[in-house]
């Protein structure tokens, strides 16, 4: 079982990724318990997602020490979308590839290709 905490600032698509997420490991034949915590203020405040994926059946979903953590303020400097070139890290980390036709049944259709090359420049790094 592992378990991954995701940070950011709010706004900056942080649930988004964390469900993306989530459904890619589902898809992968994962079980996958998704948390999150947010503030609704949009520029203070913080914006967390706990992440447990495992091939077993997931008996505690509570994410007390991350395995891996990821804080999008660290690489705020990339390329845009953030959170979707994040995603693409998260993937390469966690050794899982998509073709692209699985990430269009996940990702919004909105700014799809936008998405898919932030994915894309994040799994290369």
């Amino acid at each position: 079982m592992k378990r991954l905490k995701i940070s950011g600032q709010p706004g900056q698509g942080v649930q988004l990724l964390g469900s993306v997420l989530a459904e890619v490991l589902n898809q992968n034949g994962y079980q996958v318990a998704l948390t999150s915590k947010y503030s609704p203020l949009v520029r203070k405040g913080e914006s967390e997602v706990f992440l447990v994926y495992s091939k077993q059946l997931i008996a505690n979903p509570l994410v007390e020490k991350a395995d891996l953590t990821y804080d999008l303020a660290r690489y705020q400097s990339m390329v845009t979308p953030l959170n979707m070139h994040v995603l693409g890290i998260i993937l390469k980390d966690l050794k899982l590839s998509l073709k692209p036709t699985q990430l269009k049944s996940i990702l919004p259709p909105k700014n799809y290709s936008r998405n898919l090359k932030a994915i894309k420049a994040g799994f290369s790094e």
